[in-house]
């Protein structure tokens, strides 16, 4: 299939991979990784998943939570939300932060869930496995052997899951 979009002007800044099987939000990127679009060996990589946008409001939520990224301390860094402002979000949340009153904190997901992680983050790609296809980055949460933090964003979040929830998005 060929896909002719105009991202091209973007290129190769952006560039666009179709996976005729859905792979997951870890299954992509280790497919992205392994068609070599990120120079991994020393350098984070930044995620967004596609359902999620934000109305800046304060600083950049990606700026953020690049400033904030420590490469010696955090394995993960998610950009999360209260679980009640997320506009469109409907879940019993996902993480709360072992510090709340801190701006970034340590991750807890075996907890009360207070928050929500937005979709996006920055991750070591060393703690990667490139050899697994599909699977979905969230299983990274539930293991031990991570250093997950999460960090708090000041902008507009809007969780899009449906056509209606484009709808009510549209009309803010």
């Amino acid at each position: 299939m060929t896909l002719n979009y105009s991202l091209k002007k973007y290129s190769p800044t952006v560039r666009i991979i179709y996976e005729k099987e859905i792979l997951d939000t870890g299954g992509g990127l280790v497919n992205a990784i392994n068609k070599n679009y990120f120079n991994t060996s020393r350098n984070p990589i930044v995620l967004l998943n596609g359902d999620v946008f934000w109305k800046k409001k304060k600083k950049s939520p990606i700026k953020n939570l690049l400033d904030s990224w420590d490469e010696n301390k955090m394995d993960l860094l998610l950009c999360v939300k209260k679980k009640n402002d997320l506009n469109g979000y409907k879940g019993i949340g996902d993480l709360n932060l072992i510090k709340p009153e801190k701006k970034i904190s340590e991750a807890n997901f075996n907890t009360i869930k207070d928050f929500v992680f937005s979709g996006l983050q920055i991750i070591n790609p060393n703690i990667l496995n490139l050899k697994k296809k599909k699977f979905s980055i969230s299983e990274i949460f539930f293991s031990d052997s991570y250093k997950i933090y999460g960090i708090k964003d000041k902008n507009d979040w809007y969780h899009i899951s449906t056509p209606d929830d484009l709808l009510i998005v549209n009309k803010k």
